[in-house]
């Protein structure tokens, strides 16, 4: 990598969230996907050249964005873990999430739960974490844990599973700017991505996970077609597998099919 570069790299999970963020000397992972994919999600960081983390987000505690993460602080050194708030009454009662817990206490890796407005800087990047009060949502979608990323002119927005009317909470308090590039909320689900949300996001490219052929149906044709409105630059991992996205703080470079795996050893 060159010094002033920054890449984000969308990982083909299947029906899962996971982002690796990369500057010259900082390394971001954004979700994990479901467990099944956790040992294949750590060959991935390594073919890219990742051999420890700085900072793990997870956006919400759902499995297919926490399970991969379980083998990831495992098996590598982790910095921080950030998490979103959670009221009591949606903190999840699963096996997976019991075994989640227990990773992060068996990691040396510090927890915490941001507030909106806190930052990271990355190098040349600043990562602003941006959260409402959750506390009347009934739905755990709803708490999740946004990220913004400036890298100079070029900027992404990371969603988690947001739903509209949650969505609609963040443009009603201000809290999203146009942006270059935008992670679809929950894998294109016809119920986010709604108008307001982007008018106010105005992206020029969308970013969806998602698993192929998934029971879901996601991403929703109706979905595709708000986005439509504003770019056809729309990459998906059920169609273009792992996107790697890089940036040299003026001009964005996209490769798609971009193999992160161990058949393909980063330099740089």
């Amino acid at each position: 990598m060159q010094p002033d570069e920054m890449r984000v790299y969308m990982l083909d999970v299947g029906q899962g969230d996971a982002f690796l963020i990369r500057t010259a000397s900082c390394n971001v992972l954004l979700d994990g996907g479901e467990s099944d994919n956790g040992d294949r999600l750590v060959r991935m960081l390594h073919a890219i050249g990742v051999q420890k983390l700085d900072y793990i987000i997870n956006s919400h505690p759902h499995y297919d964005h926490f399970g991969g993460l379980i083998t990831v602080l495992a098996e590598m050194p982790v910095g921080t873990l950030y998490l979103c708030d959670v009221p009591d009454a949606l903190m999840p009662t699963s096996a997976y999430f019991f075994d989640f817990m227990d990773a992060m206490e068996a990691s040396d890796a510090t927890v915490r739960i941001p507030q909106c407005g806190d930052t990271l800087v990355l190098d040349d990047a600043v990562l602003t974490f941006l959260s409402v009060d959750n506390s009347a949502y009934t739905d755990l979608n709803d708490c999740s844990l946004l990220c913004r990323i400036d890298h100079n002119e070029i900027s992404f927005l990371f969603c988690g599973d947001l739903s509209a009317k949650s969505e609609r909470e963040f443009v009603r308090q201000g809290l999203i700017q146009p942006v270059d590039v935008l992670k679809c909320a929950h894998h294109g689900s016809n119920s986010s991505s709604c108008d307001a949300f982007l008018a106010a996001a105005q992206p020029q490219c969308v970013m969806i996970p998602v698993g192929t052929e998934n029971d879901y149906g996601h991403p929703s044709v109706q979905c595709l077609k708000r986005i439509g409105a504003y770019t056809d630059q729309v990459f998906r991992t059920d169609t273009d597998g792992d996107v790697m996205f890089s940036s040299d703080g003026t001009k964005l470079m996209v490769t798609i099919h971009y193999q992160a795996d161990e058949d393909r050893k980063e330099a740089g």
